[in-house]
């Protein structure tokens, strides 16, 4: 296999030579809070259902850093709806655009690059789990920092002189 079709971010023609290297595409995350950044968006319309009328929707595609576990691609849909305003205050906010209490002109174009912190949780389909984002966290949610700093590596052995 040529080297170049080692990423899984590559198009493949219709007759490839693929190679099982381990590497997917796809990542489960335990549940928990990450960092995202958003990496595009589409725009469509909600036909409507029991719950919501009809409405624009936004689909917005997030790349979520689960550190170790690897990284996740999740879609979050926004319903341009007024009952909806506070998902998409918590992911304006989340992603720096609107300040808490503030006001906001909402331009999609902005977002695209934009990093926050987002909490997941596992959706069952069909018998099988799949990431999702449970809420995008503003910054006065984010896990806080401890106020005891662990000692940083002195470059001594203690007891050594």
């Amino acid at each position: 296999m040529s080297n170049d079709l080692n990423s899984l971010d590559v198009a493949l023609d219709f007759e490839p030579t693929i190679e099982d290297t381990g590497a997917r595409a796809y990542c489960l995350l335990k549940p928990g809070k990450y960092p995202f950044k958003v990496t595009g968006h589409t725009k469509a319309q909600h036909a409507g259902s029991a719950n919501l009328p009809s409405c624009p929707k936004v689909i917005v595609a997030c790349e979520v850093d689960g550190g170790e576990q690897g990284k996740a691609a999740i879609k979050y849909t926004f319903f341009m709806h007024g009952r909806c305003i506070g998902f998409l205050v918590d992911f304006f906010t989340a992603i720096g655009i609107m300040q808490p209490g503030g006001t906001l002109k909402i331009d999609w174009s902005q977002i695209a690059g934009a990093t926050g912190l987002c909490e997941t949780k596992h959706r069952q389909y069909e018998g099988e789990s799949y990431n999702e984002i449970k809420r995008f966290l503003r910054a006065e949610q984010a896990p806080k920092q401890s106020a005891y700093a662990a000692p940083q590596d002195q470059g001594f052995t203690l007891g050594d002189f």
